[in-house]
């Protein structure tokens, strides 16, 4: 799969357009934290978003951008989550720690982080009964090996 970010400065329109001149059947859209890293608001962020988006690709929901959107519009993170998997279905899945009173995307190592991935973890647990999921670990990459990738892993297992 090509998981692809909508970026900023988009609407639907605007994002459609562009999706179309690199249509691929492997593409997923990846939902986005509120603000990008210089501040800027992105689209694809907002379950509305996200719907649209849907109704032409797969979504690949990343729980630690939508924690971060969730922070930016003012809404419980852990209903904002459970909103969007029961509407857009996703089955693909990226996982990252960071601050969840941040509205920036951060992708830190799940123990430094304040979101609660036992909730997380219930709620793929509960979905991969009656669907296969798919779960990409998108923490820190240290000395160019999987060690860390390994840690992350484990730390969520065992929770």
């Amino acid at each position: 799969h090509i998981i692809v970010h909508p970026g900023k400065n988009h609407t639907f329109q605007s994002f459609y357009e562009n999706l179309l001149k690199i249509d691929d059947n492997r593409i997923l859209i990846e939902n986005m934290s509120g603000l990008d890293i210089h501040g800027e608001l992105m689209f694809g962020h907002t379950l509305s978003d996200l719907k649209s988006i849907s109704r032409i690709k797969k979504i690949c929901f990343d729980f630690e951008k939508a924690v971060k959107s969730a922070y930016y519009q003012k809404i419980d993170y852990k209903n904002f989550i459970k909103n969007c998997i029961e509407t857009l279905s996703p089955t693909y899945f990226h996982i990252s720690g960071g601050d969840k009173n941040n509205p920036i995307d951060e992708h830190t190592n799940l123990w430094n982080s304040n979101i609660n991935f036992f909730l997380i973890k219930e709620q793929l647990t509960a979905l991969s009964v009656d669907q296969t999921t798919y779960l990409t670990f998108e923490t820190p990459k240290n000395k160019a090996n999987l060690n860390n990738d390994c840690k992350n892993i484990t730390y969520f297992k065992n929770l």
